[in-house]
């Protein structure tokens, strides 16, 4: 099976995971004993290919063989590089979606409270102007008051105008009448 897999499927085409993927159908397929085979023959293979890389290496005067096997380590490392780095973007983009999230959560609530602010506001808006129109009721209701007292007012200093003039204009007679009974009534006083 390793075999087949080897000649018609390239190990880099498969990758790591569907490498294990096949391991894992063949271990639920299989018996133990098929796993155990299995897991030897894969290993069987990677050695074959690291012992072949390594004769390949040592082949004399193939400089070009070295620069190619110093290209594909690089390679290599790049590329776990290149992995590592996508799992540091993917963890940086799951924060920033946290964040982002814990952002919107605490915009809705700043919302939330600007509402039950906007509320008071309007409450409080409202409550000012039913006082300012009491506050003009009082103040008219007053005004009439006032009005009210200034002609009474005017009427009783029109009165006491009226009574005076009449009083001025007595006859004589009730003049001197008036005068003794101050003199005769002194300690009485004024009435």
């Amino acid at each position: 099976m390793i075999g087949f897999l080897a000649h018609h499927w390239k190990f880099g085409a498969i990758g790591v995971g569907g490498m294990a993927l096949i391991a894992l159908v063949a271990a639920l397929v299989m018996n133990p004993g098929g796993v155990l085979l299995l897991a030897r023959s894969v290993g069987g293979f990677v050695l074959d290919k690291a012992r072949g890389a390594v004769e390949w290496l040592r082949k004399p005067h193939d400089w070009w063989r070295i620069g190619c096997f110093s290209m594909a380590l690089l390679f290599a490392l790049a590329s776990f590089t290149a992995y590592d780095q996508r799992r540091k973007v993917i963890v940086v983009v799951r924060d920033a979606a946290s964040a982002a999230d814990s952002c919107a959560r605490q915009i809705a609530e700043k919302d939330a409270s600007l509402a039950d602010f906007e509320a008071q506001q309007i409450a409080f808006a409202k409550a000012a102007r039913d006082e300012a129109a009491r506050l003009k009721q009082a103040q008219d209701q007053s005004a009439e008051a006032q009005a009210q007292v200034a002609a009474a007012q005017a009427a009783a200093e029109k009165s006491n105008r009226a009574w005076w003039s009449g009083y001025a204009k007595r006859p004589d007679s009730c003049r001197a009448a008036q005068e003794a009974l101050d003199v005769a009534c002194a300690s009485v006083g004024e009435f």
